[in-house]
């Protein structure tokens, strides 16, 4: 099953321990789905094909069975996970948002980074003593940096109040600021503490390494808080998954009244205490929740729920790990503030690929596009890190359950075209959840310098994920605003058998959607492609350089042509060191330049390097060195 994602396979396991007979349809389907057709149509139907064959049989098999995938889930499932302090003994202890007591509202990064340690160690090795820097995830939301390639330049998040700690978030903004590869430092990187929030805020401090986290998101997974059976699998696999829920404010003289002290229980029910008068009263808290236990007695609420059952919550207003509501408290299933969606995450070390191509750097997205019905989307890169690189990996951002199908095209002539160059790999698979997926290649993609390639996908039940600007965030309120740049030549989607430029993206009476021009709208996709650098690790050198036609008052400089390049820049060094551009050359092909109005009999230090650009950004590759000395 080496197409089929992590993700999927959990699911998989399950449904394959009902009968030998789903190992056999499995097979089949990923056998036929990997064969390579000739045409890429043909290559789309023959997976559609098969998945929906595959379907119809395990189906089937279920129905002979007399089983609803409910029930599947239910065979395979304990009945409670994690419910002592000795089986959670082995994650970080909790932590505190409010250390200062400051009010601040950082539970959503407090969640967030929950999610990625709880996996570290469910899957990674890492041991309790973990600690990822919370701050540093806010800190990188909301005051975002340019990526190290630079083709997220023009995603800017703009924070206009004056305290960020008591503004609030979403999980949404954490995992879209993890996939960038950033908000994942350690702890002493940068700490949780009052006075790394004043040297923020008085403008003395900054995280210059944004970029040098400890851990790199490889995939999140988006699923229905209502979905019992796929939260608890989430757990098992990855340790822990994040929802949200009201906490209450109502207060009497046992504290929070929907929370129960004798059993450290919570549960909110509509109309149960003055409901609606002062709040509408819907999910305004993140947390993790870490395990279950289906037999806890609805007996144990203030306000009886309709069942039993309840998830036991990881909080954040303590430091002291115990079973009371500041640590771990137990959510009844039937808890009707609980937010719609939930979310788990998958983890690697931030070594594992060298590079990643992305344009999405904005934190907001927008899931639906109603205007664009096209279930195939693209994004063109440029390789620009290395003189050669290995292309290892895609993410895509599927809005909900699919199979997909990825096809990578390199040695693009037409950068307005995903397919106008060689179609060099594909891969079929499936995912049981939305969110954002890494899907490795079956074999590394090689790539030279400068050359533009494709990562072009084809969603069957769902649409891929764009990043979004918003002049505001939130309806009210103008602290916070996301612009989203996009160029042309980077985001597409196919219609009516041709690529349309997602700049070019309109609703029904014409009006452009996307942020091109604005800054606010449709961004680019949420498409990116990881590398490894297998060259030098530096751009092209320029080469040969050598002088002739040497006068008392010139110099000839010539050189060899730097494939791909833009120009040159040519240095002279004075005899204090200092280095000056004495020209900029455009044009790949002029390799000679003539410095006159020089001194007799001195020596000049002359050096030559080639520039690249990737669209506003420019790139310069290793210079070539040379002294010459005029003549007398």
């Amino acid at each position: 099953m080496e197409h089929i994602p992590d993700d999927f396979r959990g699911v998989l396991f399950i449904l394959t321990k009902v009968d030998p007979i789903l190992c056999l349809i499995l097979y089949i389907k990923e056998t036929f789905c990997t064969l390579r057709y000739s045409n890429y149509q043909k290559k789309i139907i023959g997976a559609r094909f098969m998945k929906k064959l595959s379907l119809m049989l395990i189906a089937a098999v279920l129905s002979a069975f007399i089983l609803e995938p409910a029930a599947v889930y239910a065979a395979e499932l304990p009945a409670s996970w994690h419910t002592t302090e000795e089986e959670l003994s082995v994650y970080p202890a909790t932590r505190d948002q409010d250390p200062s007591d400051k009010g601040w509202g950082a539970c959503w990064s407090f969640a967030a980074t929950a999610l990625a340690e709880f996996d570290a160690v469910t899957n990674l090795g890492a041991t309790s003593d973990i600690d990822l820097s919370e701050m540093a995830l806010i800190y990188d939301t909301y005051y975002p940096s340019c990526d190290p390639i630079g083709f997220t330049y023009g995603d800017t998040t703009s924070f206009s109040g004056t305290n960020f700690l008591k503004y609030g978030g979403s999980m949404d903004f954490a995992i879209w600021t993890m996939t960038r590869w950033s908000g994942l430092a350690a702890e002493w990187q940068f700490p949780y503490t009052l006075e790394t929030f004043e040297a923020i805020t008085s403008g003395t401090a900054a995280r210059g390494d944004a970029y040098q986290d400890q851990y790199h998101l490889e995939s999140a997974y988006s699923v229905s808080s209502s979905d019992t059976a796929a939260l608890k699998s989430l757990i098992m696999e990855h340790g822990a998954v994040g929802m949200s829920y009201y906490s209450g404010n109502k207060q009497d003289k046992n504290g929070t009244v929907y929370y129960n002290k004798d059993h450290n229980s919570y549960c909110f029910l509509k109309g149960a205490y003055e409901y609606t008068t002062e709040c509408d009263c819907s999910a305004n808290h993140a947390i993790a929740v870490v395990g279950w236990d289906d037999s806890f007695s609805a007996k144990n609420f203030t306000y009886k729920p309709q069942g039993d059952g309840a998830w036991l919550v990881r909080n954040s207003w303590s430091s002291e790990s115990g079973f009371n509501k500041d640590s771990y408290f137990w959510l009844s299933y039937y808890d009707e503030s609980i937010g719609a969606s939930a979310y788990a995450v998958s983890m690697a070390y931030a070594g594992k690929y060298d590079n990643n191509y992305q344009y999405d750097g904005g934190v907001f997205t927008n899931t639906k596009l109603k205007s664009l019905d096209s279930t195939v989307s693209a994004n063109v890169f440029q390789a620009v890190k290395s003189d050669t690189e290995s292309l290892r990996a895609v993410a895509i951002a599927p809005t909900g359950p699919c199979d997909y199908t990825i096809s990578i095209y390199t040695g693009l002539l037409d950068r307005e075209d995903p397919e106008s160059g060689d179609p060099v790999a594909e891969v079929f698979g499936s995912t049981a959840y939305g969110g954002f997926i890494t899907v490795p290649l079956d074999s590394p993609v090689s790539l030279k310098f400068g050359e533009y390639f494709s990562v072009i996908v084809d969603l069957d039940g769902a649409k891929m994920s764009c990043e979004y600007g918003k002049e505001s965030v939130y309806s009210g309120d103008k602290n916070l605003g996301v612009s989203c740049g996009i160029s042309a030549g980077e985001s597409f989607y196919l219609q009516d058998d041709e690529y349309v430029d997602l700049t070019k993206l309109q609703d029904s009476s014409g009006k452009n959607l996307s942020a091109a021009e604005t800054g606010y709208g449709y961004g680019n996709f949420r498409i990116k492609a990881y590398t490894d650098n297998t060259g030098t690790g530096v751009l092209p050198a320029v080469k040969k350089l050598s002088a002739s036609s040497v006068t008392k008052s010139s110099v000839k400089l010539t050189w060899s042509e730097s494939s791909g390049a833009a120009g040159y820049y040519v240095y002279r060094t004075d005899k204090g060191g200092k280095s000056t551009q004495i020209k900029v050359i455009d044009g790949a092909d002029v390799t000679t330049f003539t410095n006159k109005k020089l001194s007799a009999n001195t020596s000049y230090k002359y050096s030559v390097c080639a520039f690249y650009k990737v669209g506003d950004r420019i790139y310069t590759g290793s210079p070539a060195k040379l002294t010459v000395k005029t003549k007398k």
